[in-house]
């Protein structure tokens, strides 16, 4: 797995902080996105934020957990808003 080339929980990972001890990311850097349609002249708009997000590891399966800026989890839904 590298940065830029996964998408856990249905978040772009952009950066591994922290890893386990047997090399999964415990703790990345990813981006949220977030879109919406305009009827009026503009179409599909889109937009990311970068967030930090823990990941625990549920056998093969991860489990992604969005942080606030304190590090304490907040409420998201699974995947996203888009």
């Amino acid at each position: 797995m590298r940065p830029g080339f996964a998408v856990l929980g249905a978040y772009p990972v952009l950066d591994i902080v922290e890893a386990t001890d047997d090399g999964l990311p415990s703790l990345i850097k990813a981006v949220e996105l977030s879109g919406y349609f305009d009827s009026g002249m503009h179409g599909w708009r889109g937009w990311g934020n970068d967030i930090t997000c823990t990941v625990v590891w549920d056998g093969d399966e991860p489990v992604v957990e969005p942080l606030d800026a304190h590090g304490n989890p907040r409420g998201v839904r699974l995947f996203g808003t888009l």
